[in-house]
């Protein structure tokens, strides 16, 4: 096993997904919440946003060749996404979801956790190290 390749990815996803970056929008989006709502929101997050890198990791390429869709659309896409949800935050000083599981979702675990960088990072890291390393 290539160990140095797997100390740069985990620091790579680890910097682009930013958890203490994203830590401020977790507490702003379940303000209102209890401790055990706040641990199931995270845990919920956490999975979904795992589960959507490896997807993206297994299938990205052909999903984005099938519609036509390049990365730096991806980008766009979900650059304008976090800028709606940033404006929201800043608006109304929080995110609006009315349940936990659209919470979890949307905004943490896709665009914050598993935006456009994550979803690339992934994607590098697959055709650069391969699939074994990457997961």
């Amino acid at each position: 096993m290539d160990w140095s390749g797997l100390v740069q990815a985990v620091v790579w996803l680890l910097l682009i997904l930013d958890p203490l970056g994203n830590l401020p929008l977790f507490m702003a989006a379940t303000h209102d919440k209890t401790s055990a709502e706040r641990r199931k929101t995270f845990t919920l997050a956490t999975f979904v946003a795992f589960l959507l890198l490896v997807l993206f990791m297994l299938g990205g390429i052909t999903v984005l060749n099938l519609f036509r869709v390049t990365l730096a659309d991806l980008q766009i896409a979900g650059g304008l996404l976090l800028l709606i949800i940033a404006v929201r935050i800043v608006l109304f000083g929080h995110w609006g979801a009315d349940e936990e599981e659209q919470t979890s979702v949307v905004p943490l675990a896709c665009p914050l956790l598993t935006g456009p960088g994550a979803i690339t990072a992934t994607l590098v890291l697959q055709a650069t190290y391969g699939l074994a390393l990457t997961l």
